[in-house]
């Protein structure tokens, strides 16, 4: 049953994805694409050949995708399904989200394209407002609470 369930993980995640891209455009008040469109671009990327740019030759460019999927299969493999019965310790799932935001961010920068230096600089924003931020608003009210 979890083998199988392991395999249509994949799949299940591109719907979600493009139901999310579906009512966020809602909420937007605009259309959207189709639930499908995941699968058409994933299908259109497969499709691509090789690029040719100088980027390409850059070890800065080549690797982090690399780590990208590692920390990705990681953080899958750590992901608490049932938070009761998680045996490993929170903060490593934590560093591992971290771990995996920052090799997104270096491969952005690394492409040497305005557009994924734009991207890179967004992912940055959100990790501080949706990471850091908290965890220092939750430190000090800790040590409000100790005083």
């Amino acid at each position: 049953m979890e083998f199988s369930l392991m395999i249509l993980v994949p799949f299940i995640a591109i719907l979600f994805e493009g139901l999310h891209r579906k009512l966020e455009a809602r909420f937007q008040n605009r259309i959207g694409p189709p639930i499908w469109q995941p699968l058409w671009d994933l299908w259109k990327l497969w499709q691509k050949k090789g690029s040719d740019s100088l980027a390409n030759e850059n070890a800065f460019f080549r690797i982090p995708p690399v780590l990208y999927l590692i920390s990705a299969i990681a953080l899958f493999m750590f992901m608490p399904f049932f938070l009761v019965s998680f045996e490993f310790d929170f903060l490593l799932l934590i560093y591992i989200t971290i771990l995996y935001s920052g090799f997104y961010v270096l491969t952005a920068f690394a492409s040497n394209s305005p557009s994924g230096i734009v991207g890179a600089m967004r992912e940055i924003i959100t990790m501080v407002h949706s990471r850091y931020l908290p965890a220092f608003r939750d430190l000090h009210r800790n040590q409000d609470n100790t005083l």
